[in-house]
């Protein structure tokens, strides 16, 4: 069975495309939000995963073959991007939409989120430097899983971080930066254990956790 939903992000349309239970993403909805201009090329060079294509109607109502993205594939799209907002784009992406698919099988936008834990300004929450660290420690963790598993570890890396501390990683207080660090390096311990323990605890269980 499958399905397209459209999803909003800063005004523009992201159509993702359920198969089988699983998100697909139009890739070329994809790539003009992360500012390609060529976006069949940008597909060409960075995406790695077989080109898989599903019939989409058109601006006219016509249906067209049209390439969609699985999650490792747009990783890739938004690590290669050169615009400012493609970090937004992946925190959207990973810490709401498919979390919310995932449990309800629709993205429905937060309308208001619960209190944090913390009672913190702007001033006290990570640098954009910190928060860099801690974001370059995590993709490079997940660097080390297969292709076709690296969307769902890092998904499950930005919502342990969350579950961890109840806030997104970028409102993690600066007090709190080096335990921050240490729950990463400690998940992508590098040992016979990890990643590959870790691995078989996604196929098994379709969920992530730190390896021990």
């Amino acid at each position: 069975m499958s399905g397209i939903t459209p999803y909003s992000f800063d005004g523009a349309s992201v159509r993702v495309v359920q198969i089988d239970g699983e998100p697909w993403f139009v890739g070329k909805d994809v790539a003009e939000v992360l500012g390609y201009a060529d976006t069949a090329n940008a597909m060409k060079q960075h995406c790695r995963g077989v080109a898989k294509h599903h019939p989409i109607a058109d601006a006219l109502g016509r249906m067209q073959d049209t390439r969609i993205l699985s999650e490792p594939d747009m990783l890739r799209l938004i690590v290669a991007s050169k615009l400012p907002a493609a970090e937004r784009f992946e925190r959207w992406v990973f810490e709401d939409v498919l979390p919310s698919i995932r449990k309800t099988g629709s993205y429905s936008a937060p309308e208001a989120r619960s209190r944090t834990p913390y009672s913190v300004g702007k001033t006290d929450t990570l640098t954009a430097a910190e928060a860099g660290q801690l974001r370059d420690m995590l993709t490079a963790g997940v660097k080390e899983f297969p292709a076709s598993l690296q969307g769902q570890a890092m998904r499950q890396g930005w919502s342990k971080l969350k579950s961890h501390f109840g806030v997104p990683y970028r409102q993690i207080p600066r007090a709190e930066l080096p335990e921050a660090l240490s729950l990463v390096a400690g998940t992508w311990r590098a040992s016979s254990r990890s990643p590959w323990r870790c691995l078989s605890q996604i196929r098994s269980t379709r969920r992530w956790t730190a390896c021990t």
